[in-house]
């Protein structure tokens, strides 16, 4: 096993991000209807750099939460025409709840994979 050097930034979609998922679905034609817990099946984990100080990592997941937002919207639709067009702090606060977790182990004994996303 082996520490990894990161912190995980897991995303759950709030009621507002579903209700535009909804909306936008309802917009193309379709009758689906996803729940908050339908939609929250399979949270994304963003690693981020690790800071010592909680604090300090409390900070600098606010520097990536526009990134980590569009990335969200992204995997619903990737036409940003279809976007709410306020994308601000707070929008994504109200629309996103993100737990940070420090403790990344890792119990594979082959190497970390990585690719562009």
């Amino acid at each position: 096993m082996k520490l990894v050097n990161r912190q995980a930034a897991v995303t759950f979609l709030q009621q507002p991000f579903v209700d535009w998922i909804n909306t936008v679905d309802e917009q193309l034609g379709s009758t689906t209807r996803f729940t908050i817990e339908e939609a929250n099946r399979e949270p994304h984990v963003y690693l981020l750099e690790y800071h010592e100080e909680w604090e300090v990592n409390l900070a600098y997941v606010d520097e990536f939460k526009p990134i980590i937002f569009e990335s969200e919207l992204n995997a619903w639709y990737c036409d940003p025409e279809l976007w709410p067009e306020d994308r601000s702090i707070g929008v994504i606060d109200k629309w996103l709840r993100i737990e940070l977790h420090s403790m990344l182990i890792d119990l594979e004994r082959g190497r970390l994979k990585k690719r562009e996303w």
